[in-house]
């Protein structure tokens, strides 16, 4: 029954994804945003260790908002702590799809493990960059909008949420379905926190049929 239910929050997940906006060209205000990447599950491939490493956005203040993307699988030696930083490769695409020209303040991590492909030779159009910010920032055009916390809390608490409905970091089988499927399920609790979890999946359900 919890595999079944994980697949057809899923299916919710999945659909309801392709709907998140951040921001607009036309919006007055610069909207506030935070992206990182987390790995939540390993397997044993040969001598190697295989990584499950997912990246996720969300939009401050707005934890319905979480987008989450799976990076390709990750091959470590055995006893590395994880599978480093994701690749500017694997972030541009998603970065120009969910942010570029949209007037979006984007906070990572850290300046050297998340430029996340947003360097000085490739820049998007309406995303400022930062990883740590306080007072006021200035953009090009000389708008000035206030950046009054830095860092990547908020994207953290979403990791926090998922490990806890996911459970313990999976050492089996880490790029299974199932265990995508588990992922997704995380996302969508994600999404109803402090919510009836039971009105919502009625409701979840109705949708699906």
């Amino acid at each position: 029954m919890s595999s079944k239910l994980d697949r057809a929050r899923q299916k919710f997940v999945l659909r309801e994804e392709t709907k998140i906006t951040f921001g607009g060209p036309s919006q007055q205000h610069w909207w506030d945003a935070e992206a990182d990447e987390v790995d939540f599950g390993k397997e044993q491939v040969g001598d190697e260790m295989r990584w499950d490493q997912w990246a996720g956005i969300v939009e401050r203040g707005r934890p319905q908002s979480l987008i989450l993307f799976k990076t390709p699988p990750k091959l470590t030696k055995p006893r590395a702590a994880g599978p480093g930083p994701i690749t500017g490769k694997d972030w541009a695409p998603m970065a120009k799809k969910h942010l570029q020209g949209r007037k979006t303040l984007l906070r990572t991590g850290g300046a050297r493990a998340c430029e996340l492909g947003m360097n000085r030779e490739e820049k998007l159009d309406g995303v400022v960059h930062d990883y740590g910010v306080h007072g006021l920032k200035k953009q090009g055009s000389g708008n000035k909008f206030e950046a009054a916390h830095g860092g990547t809390q908020i994207v953290d608490r979403c990791w926090r949420c998922l490990r806890k409905h996911i459970g313990a970091r999976s050492f089996s089988a880490a790029g299974a379905p199932k265990y995508s499927a588990r992922v997704r399920a995380a996302q969508w609790r994600h999404w109803r926190v402090g919510s009836d979890h039971w009105g919502e999946t009625g409701g979840m359900f109705r949708a699906l049929l």
